[in-house]
């Protein structure tokens, strides 16, 4: 989903984003399942997107404030037995 939001926001087509509550939040070690029975895992978000005829540059995005969006926005690091990442590393 990011990815297609991210092509609609440089692509300039859009004027407000936001993201409301949808099905709840599932894991991969606790995945939900769609109707033809495949494995699929979600922050519990609905994007929500408002498109514009003109082009839109980022400057002029706005936000819409509903709820905080998915969890990737504002994710904190898990401790794990692998190595830091090149970008972990502070």
């Amino acid at each position: 989903m990011n990815a297609l939001l991210e092509d609609l926001v440089y692509s300039q087509q859009i004027e407000k984003q936001g993201w409301v509550k949808g099905v709840g939040g599932s894991t991969r070690w606790n995945p939900r399942k769609n109707l033809t029975g495949d494995p699929y895992f979600t922050a519990g978000f609905r994007a929500v997107l408002m498109f514009v005829r003109r082009p839109h540059s980022l400057k002029e995005l706005k936000r819409l404030d509903w709820d905080e969006g998915p969890i990737s926005y504002r994710i904190e690091r898990l401790k794990t037995h692998r190595k830091r990442d090149f970008d972990e590393q502070r």
